[in-house]
């Protein structure tokens, strides 16, 4: 078995399954058992440069699986994990490109977690100038994650990378980090799914059907037509 041979990814895999209780009997103390065996292989290879395994290790950290929780080491191994993403994404990897993507979407949902922590310890001392202010500083960093977010989801989607053109899908969906077009954002989901889903052939949460229900006709035919132009290195623009 993989998990026994010392592969991380298996050892994680694993751990989780007794976690849950998913095709083994739920056992915390082999979930805790297989959760630091993976830790451990994840922090050689992390500190051998691994961005990988840096950004597996974090999120170790952040969740406090196989190591006891801790913020800061989650923060300084995301931080060199994001360092060799952009490095690699920069020169045009896809993998590193959405793999950055993802990092920045996750820094997003920590801000909103925090922000929705500070703000009452602003209110409860009375401030409320302190609270606005933490607010608007949280409201800032999550716009400009999204952004970033959204920028290197695009590049690697315009690569062909169909996970990041599924993940594009979804920014242009939820209206994030683009332009507020409303009807030509949805034709542009819709377009970044029909190419995902050349090979990547499930259908989250049937998005299909309710991006479908928001799109006329001929904004149907008008994705489709471009899903059938496009040619992996050009945008969307280009094919309207």
């Amino acid at each position: 078995m993989a998990a026994e041979q010392g592969n991380a990814d298996a050892q994680f895999e694993l751990a989780n399954f007794y976690s849950w209780g998913y095709g083994v009997p739920q056992d915390d103390e082999e979930a805790v058992r297989w959760y630091r065996m993976a830790a451990e292989q994840y922090r050689m290879a992390a500190e051998q440069g691994d961005a990988d395994a840096q950004y597996d290790l974090a999120n170790f950290y952040s969740w406090g699986r196989g190591v006891p929780q801790d913020d800061e080491e989650a923060v300084r191994w995301y931080r060199m994990a994001a360092e060799q993403y952009r490095m690699a994404a920069e020169q045009g990897d896809a993998d590193a490109q959405i793999a950055l993507g993802q990092m920045y979407l996750e820094w997003n949902e920590v801000l909103i977690e925090l922000d929705g922590w500070i703000n009452p310890v602003a209110y409860r001392e009375y401030n409320d100038e302190e609270a606005t202010r933490w607010h608007r500083m949280a409201a800032e960093e999550v716009a400009y994650y999204d952004e970033e977010a959204t920028r290197w989801y695009r590049m690697a989607a315009e690569q062909g990378h169909v996970d990041a053109q599924l993940k594009l899908g979804w920014m242009y969906f939820d209206h994030r980090a683009v332009p507020l077009n409303y009807p030509l954002n949805y034709v542009y989901a819709k377009v970044w799914f029909i190419l995902s889903q050349k090979t990547f052939t499930y259908d989250p949460d049937n998005i299909q059907y309710e991006l479908d229900k928001r799109l006329s006709i001929e904004e149907l035919a008008e994705a489709q037509l471009i899903a059938n132009r496009w040619q992996p290195g050009t945008a969307l623009d280009d094919w309207r």
